[in-house]
């Protein structure tokens, strides 16, 4: 396509073509819906649930009576009143509070002959009945049936989609497992999967849901355990989390669970009572799920390296359950979105277009995964999750801090020591570190990662933090990616892991022996990232991480809740103990692999 015929294309559609769209396979365009409609509002409209209570949605449609249109639903806990406040788009770093805005840009798609509705679930906003928590069995069920109602409708052609980032985008996931006849795809942006392995990552738990819940609308909040356990269980439950010492030493905490009824913080009351695996969390997974969604799937993400969202991209990929047509895609990093998010806009066009109004817009030519490698400002064509070109690398924590690809040979050298102190006594961070010597060649590292760690606590527990760098020729650090694990989770499910991807066992927890040394393994956030010649990596591990509790989740979620008691760390890499990462080196790739923009 010549350049004045892109550039009249991009007048008609209204954007700018983006540049991860591959001239190769892009086809149709010019059939793409177009601006054209002025936007009608519905506000309060009356939905009966199956319960009897009445959901209160939105209706945002064409200006029209006389044509019927393909239907968006986005439902989740922020209240529909906030996602149509207009708002122009901020840099990720603005002072503005836009973060709630993520049912989707309504106008964009109203404007080009979609019903958007935006729907409050029992217990949010305008609705009535009881919210029973983020994710829930009836926040699902909610979604089913305003899909159905929607469909109904005279100005719905009957064909619906869903729309959305985040909490939004993670129902996506969960409304389609419940499989209501006339959803036709999806498409769940920033999405997560597995609800405990993103609220206690590697067991450690992140307190995002203390944040959360300031910006959710509820009006009658029944914490889930309430409907689970009776008084006296709830009680003893909550005792015995009272006797943590990461939690009795927080006076959040304490209150969250000490304040009866639980009304302020029910989901995070609900979090801090379940710190292990079970059955409160697959309610709320969407790995659960994945064997009854029927429906074509795009999963699309930015790179985040604080992982409650890239890494979900990867394991719906290539989960055999997810048995349906599917696509990914992961963008630019999180910290380059705007917000409200408007960054897939296009890319939701192409989709739904192509599923709900019957427009072939090449996006089933294309190679299934579509990846944002960092570092070169390209994007890239794949086939498969690892890559079957990996050169799995290993680099080896040695002596004097260096980081190598030539094991210790020594069978009797010293650990390296590392002493944790509480916040309490210091505001320092103590840390081991290990760089490589700069790179003569460029290294690209796509996939997944672990690090294979002997140590030695003495403590029945602690954490251990793991960050990777990449070091420019200045000495300026740039964080690439993080694992992180509790020591008493140590125990992996052998049948499930692979070396570069441990999976471990959350549901019941194993005291470490202060007298033994353990090989953990600790998974890292999935990656694509280029590091340049001249340029270092770095391996750093900490025993806390330096984010207080109460920063903005705008900022990197929080950290999680440090230890309040001194921890020594002894750890180990000779000979027999030769500690290391484990890292995906990915060869120069074809040209053919790499997106050709307009």
């Amino acid at each position: 396509m010549a350049d004045a015929d892109v550039s009249e294309l991009e007048d008609r559609l209204g954007f700018k073509i983006p540049d991860h769209w591959d001239r190769r396979y892009a086809t149709n365009l010019e059939e793409l819906s177009a601006p054209e409609y002025d936007v009608r509002v519905e506000e309060d409209v009356p939905v009966e649930a199956r319960n009897g209570e009445t959901i209160r949605v939105d209706v945002f449609r064409p200006d029209t009576d006389d044509e019927a249109f393909p239907g968006l639903l986005a439902i989740a806990g922020y209240g529909k009143a906030s996602q149509s406040v207009d708002i122009p788009p901020q840099p990720f770093e603005s002072h503005v509070f836009d973060h709630t805005i993520e049912a989707g840009d309504i106008d964009f798609f109203v404007e080009r002959g979609y019903a958007f509705v935006v729907a409050d679930p029992q217990g949010i906003g305008t609705s009535s009945g009881e919210w029973h928590g983020a994710y829930s069995q009836q926040e699902q069920e909610d979604g089913y049936d305003v899909i159905e109602w929607m469909a109904e409708q005279d100005w719905c052609t009957g064909k619906v989609g869903m729309s959305g980032i985040s909490y939004y985008g993670f129902m996506q996931m969960l409304v389609a497992g419940e499989q209501p006849p006339h959803l036709e795809a999806i498409m769940p942006i920033e999405a997560c999967d597995d609800h405990y392995r993103h609220t206690y990552r590697g067991g450690v738990l992140v307190p995002f849901y203390f944040d959360l819940e300031s910006t959710v609308t509820f009006n009658n909040p029944v914490p889930k355990s309430h409907l689970l356990y009776d008084d006296d269980e709830l009680d003893a439950m909550v005792e015995a989390r009272l006797e943590d010492q990461q939690i009795k030493n927080n006076s959040y905490l304490v209150k969250v669970l000490t304040t009866r009824p639980p009304t302020a913080h029910p989901l995070f009351f609900d979090v801090l009572l379940h710190p292990y695996d079970g059955e409160y969390w697959r309610e709320k997974s969407a790995v659960e799920k994945y064997e009854d969604v029927d429906v074509p799937v795009y999963l699309a993400d930015p790179w985040a390296t604080y992982g409650r969202y890239s890494d979900s991209v990867f394991t719906a990929f290539t989960d055999d359950d997810l048995d349906v047509p599917k696509k990914a895609a992961v963008l630019e990093s999180h910290a380059d979105a705007r917000f409200p998010y408007r960054k897939a806009n296009e890319e939701m066009l192409r989709w739904y277009d192509h599923h709900l109004k019957g427009v072939d817009t090449g996006l089933f030519d294309e190679p299934p995964m579509k990846l944002f490698v960092q570092g070169t400002g390209d994007y890239r064509w794949e086939e498969e999750w690892p890559l079957e070109r990996t050169e799995w690398t290993k680099l080896y924590l040695n002596r004097f801090g260096e980081l190598d690809r030539t094991p210790e040979r020594d069978a009797d050298l010293p650990s390296d020591p590392l002493t944790h102190r509480p916040p309490t006594v210091t505001t320092e961070v103590p840390s081991l570190e290990y760089t490589t010597d700069p790179l003569t060649d460029a290294v690209e590292v796509t996939g997944p990662l672990a690090l294979n760690l002997h140590a030695r606590v003495d403590s029945p527990d602690a954490y251990f933090l793991c960050k990777l760098f990449d070091v420019d020729p200045a000495g300026e650090e740039h964080l690439v990616t993080q694992g992180q694990l509790k020591a008493c989770f140590r125990t992996l499910r052998e049948e499930e892991s692979e070396p570069y991807a441990p999976v471990h066992d959350f549901t019941e927890p194993d005291p470490v022996d202060p007298d033994q040394i353990y090989e953990h393994a600790i998974g890292f956030i999935r990656t694509s990232y280029v590091f340049k010649p001249g340029h270092r990596l770095r391996l750093r591990l900490q025993t806390m991480d330096p984010q207080p509790v109460g920063k903005s989740i705008k900022a990197d979620h929080m950290g999680p809740i440090p230890n309040f008691e001194e921890i020594r760390y002894d750890v180990f890499r000779d000979a027999d103990r030769p500690s290391h990462l484990l890292l995906p080196v990915v060869p120069e790739s074809n040209d053919d692999a790499w997106v050709e923009p307009f």
